[in-house]
């Protein structure tokens, strides 16, 4: 029923690890999909003023968003693991 994966007990049928989760729901960013380009939302970094276009899959997506670093370098994904439960 679980298995080891990257340190942790993990459900057998996950293969890997969670890694990039959104912060910005894709459901909520197909919404502002437009024309130019197609199917691409337009996004907007305040720090650094760069502008680009990606598909939504891409978009307000962190890696390791609810993981926490551990000592060893290595991330731990057990909320990850309890919030898909």
């Amino acid at each position: 029923m679980f298995k080891r994966c990257c340190g942790v007990d993990a459900p057998a049928n996950r293969l890997a690890a969670p890694k990039g989760h959104h912060f910005v729901p894709r459901l909520h960013l197909q919404h502002f999909a437009g024309s130019q380009p197609p199917g691409q939302v337009w996004t907007y970094n305040k720090k650094t003023a760069a502008v680009w276009s990606a598909i939504p899959e891409e978009t307000a997506k962190q890696t390791n968003f609810y993981s926490f670093k551990k000592e060893d370098g290595g991330f731990d994904t057990r909320v990850e693991d309890t919030l898909v439960h």
